[in-house]
């Protein structure tokens, strides 16, 4: 190994890639890239200023270090010519077919250097990984690359809100709260760079810390950040005096209208500013809007900006705005603007500058202005608007009892029905949601509908079932609702925003055919609903109908996945990701199933019914169980657990984080266990009518061997049960029990017809096996064929602790990777498609080949064939 490339490297070891963290969204990348490699392939990353290309070459490199399989270089790039030019030198000096050349900032090559890389990848064997700036002319042997299909290009782009929550829980160690995310996403626009000074500063300095609920929160930039303000102005780049002008006006203000005045007097600037990516452009409405690229060059620029100027230019924009909108509408801008000029203004008015603060993430501000029209505030009414503003602001902070303290204050006050509703909503959803006092909460909710019920909207009985949900009051929240929307039209507030929580209640309680009913009646006025009450409903649709076996689910399934997943605000979008995810899960795509829940775990709140975050991480953790992820699978269901312990759940919850430990437990080899705690959730769930999760634990009990023990408790379940799914789940529980083989057979194609793939192909395969012990030699083959035919379908693999093991290769000790490669040799692989299709080596199949042959006692391919009962359909290598 070369003196360059044990350099560069040891430092990789030696830090420990501590500053690899914002890769952690990054997986995709990081895959094609390493699939390139193995091809000897090479790639050009391409992307913006700052998303990040850099470090992803890093990591790219230290991962193949860490593969041991080959040495890597990594150059900076600096023009030819200057003395320590890493790369020239390393080039005229070693022997380049060896190694992974790592190339950053490749558009500031020279020509000859440039040529010289382009050779080493076209015509030696060399694999190459560049990063270049995104819309700059690079040098003709960099562009070749990818023109001449050399490397694969591969765009790097802003992470997603989910990938901020990813990058931001491997950076942190734990639960991020999800408004923190959203505020950070919004506050750097996904930019790795920026993202990661805000992130290091304010963990030095205290914006961001560890809230009573045990979550990070941030409360904003906080303190001197001049490696943020440099950053930023090296971003920018230089500027004529007309171009900063326009840049300060817009820091202030957040966006201006492009047919403003005062914008439009400097439309040249704008247009040179939106072409070099510094300002972008965005509709509202029907206006063309400008702004920064970034919201974080606003917070910056802001605070870095001289006084007289920031003066001068709030005043005269305050002014412009005021001239153009006149009385047609207020948006909060000119007062926010005024306000920090003068500090002097109606309580209205500062209350506008306290939401405007709001919805552009400044929670500091928006405290600070709420604060200040809580002071001027002239009567009641004004009073708990200004609490309201408030006590959102420090509810991003993580600061929930300060927030019941400001709610309480205002409680007596009389207000409108409209803003007492409000009012309600803000405290119960703290104490429920956040403070764990479910009761104090249901409290409120239940005496306001007795004083008030002429009063009550449709707001409040939503609050009532919400809380019934989650103190596990469900046969209560499907009778007292399914009674409320019975009196209402299809389309009313209350229908609207009640039907799709009844409908959840009834399929929980295990009357799906009332719950499909139910919002059948509703499907003909759905169209006019507003949002979110139409997602809420094809999320609602979608669990009842979909996963029932019922076609009537797929059009509102589609609905979900045509949506992105961040478009919508509030708990019911993590409802359709986990959704998702659950679907995935059932019909055997498991990585797809994997990447939804990733992407709910950035989402999810503590508590929830639904989607509470120990529910999202436990069910995260059975897929992987499932996938054979065993370690992370661990990890995660500890992760879940300690959650669970820190914070009450509803049953729901509870029951859901204990029926995935059971899968987690069995997967891992511990089946006494698993059966111990399924029984205990078995009995609990059907004590309190939460009949779809008893037949869930007694169709697990069964699966893990103990199916006569449960088979009454089956039959009992099933009658009370109204879903095609529970049904055959109780189905395969009675062929169990009896050792029936046409049972199991024929719950195997219910299995197929409902699309459960992973279940239909356990079933055929339990029916092969019990045909094989019994004699029935044809009926085996059958079964088994079938067997293959679904498995090969998803390419999953039967359970281990499932009694088929002729179908998983033989030995219980096989690892499961080993496993895994021993199954895609049997079906026919070379060992060199099996090492491109896990992205691995060739010695690393090797390996594992030899160790599973060891461990079953064979020596040959075909041998493997028949112990994995799968055909061996191609010569062996």
């Amino acid at each position: 190994m070369t003196d360059l490339i044990a350099s560069t490297f040891s430092s990789f070891s030696e830090e420990g890639h501590a500053d690899l963290w914002p890769t952690a969204a990054r997986t995709d990348e990081l895959t094609a890239i390493g699939t390139a490699l193995k091809n000897n392939r090479s790639i050009v990353l391409v992307g913006a200023p700052g998303v990040g290309k850099s470090r992803l070459l890093r990591a790219a490199l230290a991962g193949q270090v860490a593969g041991g399989t080959v040495a890597v270089a990594t150059a900076a790039m600096v023009p030819d010519g200057v003395p320590g030019t890493s790369l020239n030198a390393w080039l005229d000096s070693h022997d380049a077919d060896r190694v992974v050349v790592g190339v950053d900032d490749a558009h500031l090559l020279t020509g000859a250097l440039a040529e010289r890389v382009h050779y080493l990848a076209a015509y030696c064997g060399v694999a190459v990984i560049a990063t270049v700036l995104a819309d700059s002319t690079a040098p003709a042997g960099i562009s070749s690359l990818w023109k001449d299909r050399v490397a694969d290009r591969i765009e790097v782009t802003r992470f997603s809100e989910a990938g901020v929550g990813e990058v931001l829980r491997t950076r942190l160690g734990r639960h991020v709260d999800p408004g923190t995310v959203s505020r950070l996403h919004y506050l750097t626009g996904g930019n790795a760079r920026l993202l990661s000074e805000v992130v290091d500063h304010d963990l030095e300095q205290g914006g961001l810390s560890i809230a009573d609920d045990g979550a990070w929160r941030w409360s904003g930039l906080v303190g001197d950040n001049d490696r943020l303000v440099d950053l930023v102005w090296l971003q920018l780049g230089p500027l004529d005096p007309v171009e900063t002008e326009l840049v300060n006006m817009l820091a202030l203000a957040g966006s201006l209208e492009a047919d403003l005045p005062i914008v439009a007097d400097l439309s040249a600037a704008a247009e040179s500013l939106n072409h070099r990516g510094i300002v972008v452009t965005e509709m509202i409405g029907d206006v063309l809007h400008l702004r920064l690229a970034y919201r974080v060059y606003d917070t910056v620029l802001a605070g870095a900006m001289p006084e007289l100027t920031a003066r001068r230019l709030r005043l005269r924009l305050a002014e412009a705005i005021e001239d153009w909108h006149g009385h047609r509408h207020r948006d909060g801008r000119a007062e926010l603007l005024r306000i920090r000029v003068t500090g002097d203004l109606a309580s209205d008015r500062i209350l506008a500058a306290a939401r405007l603060s709001g919805a552009r993430s400044d929670v500091l501000s928006s405290e600070r202005f709420a604060r200040l029209a809580l002071q001027r505030s002239a009567d009641g009414t004004a009073m708990v608007e200004a609490t309201l503003l408030l006590s959102r602001a420090l509810g991003e902070q993580g600061r929930f009892a300060e927030v019941e303290r400001m709610l309480s204050a205002v409680w007596a006050i009389p207000v409108t029905p409209e803003l007492r509703a409000e009012l309600i909503t803000e405290r119960t959803t703290n104490l429920a949601t956040r403070l764990d006092r479910v009761e104090d909460a249901r409290s409120f909710v239940d005496d306001e509908l007795t004083e008030r019920p002429a009063a009550s909207g449709a707001r409040l009985h939503v609050l009532r079932a919400w809380i019934g949900i989650l103190a596990d009051e469900l046969p209560a929240v499907a009778a007292e609702g399914s009674a409320l929307l019975a009196r209402e039209s299809p389309g009313s507030a209350l229908t609207q925003a009640l039907a799709p929580a009844v409908a959840y209640a009834c399929d929980f309680t295990g009357d799906t055919r009332k719950a499909v009913a139910l919002l059948d009646s509703c499907r003909p006025a759905v169209e006019n609903w507003a949002e979110p009450h139409r997602y809420a409903f094809d999320v609602a649709y979608t669990q009842v109908t979909q996963l029932s076996g019922g076609g009537e689910g797929a059009e509102s399934l589609g609905r979900l996945r045509a949506r992105p997943s961040n478009d919508e605000v509030g708990r019911i979008a993590v409802w359709g990701i986990v959704l998702r995810g659950h679907v995935h899960r059932l019909r055997g795509r498991m990585s797809e199933a994997i990447a939804e829940f990733h992407t709910a775990r950035t989402f999810a709140r503590t508590r929830d019914w639904y989607s509470g975050r120990s529910w999202v991480l436990a069910q995260l953790a059975g897929t992987l169980a499932e996938s054979g992820q065993l370690p992370e699978a661990s990890a995660t269901i500890a992760e879940a657990r300690s959650l669970y312990e820190r914070h009450p759940l509803s049953g729901i919850e509870r029951d859901g984080v204990d029926l995935e430990s059971v899968v987690v437990l069995a997967h891992s080899g511990k089946q006494a266990q698993a059966i111990i705690t399924a029984r205990e959730v078995a009995k609990r769930s059907q004590d309190a009518g939460r009949l779809a999760q008893a037949i869930l634990a007694v169709h697990l009990i069964a699966r893990l061997g103990e199916a006569e023990s449960v088979v009454d408790q089956a039959i009992s379940l099933d009658a009370a049960v109204t879903t095609p799914f529970s049904h055959a789940r109780a189905e395969h529980v009675r062929a169990l029990a009896s050792r029936s083989e046409d049972g199991l057979v024929r719950v195997a194609e219910e299995f197929l017809e409902l699309g459960l793939l992973p279940l239909a192909a356990e079933a055929f395969a339990q029916a092969s096996s019990l045909c094989r012990d019994t004699g029935h030699a044809r009926k085996a083959r059958a079964a088994g064929a079938r067997f293959r035919e679904i498995l090969a379908s998803y390419g999953g693999t039967v359970p281990p602790w499932s009694g088929c093991n002729r179908f998983r290769g033989g030995d219980p000790t096989l690892t499961y990777r080993e496993r895994e490669v021993a199954q895609l040799v049997a079906a026919g692989l070379t060992n060199r498609d099996v090492a491109s299709r896990l992205v691995v080596s060739v010695r690393t199949v090797e390996n594992h080949l030899q160790r599973a042959y060891h461990k079953l006692g064979i020596a040959t391919r075909s041998e493997l064939a028949r112990s994995m009962e799968l055909p061996l359909s191609s010569p062996a290598s």
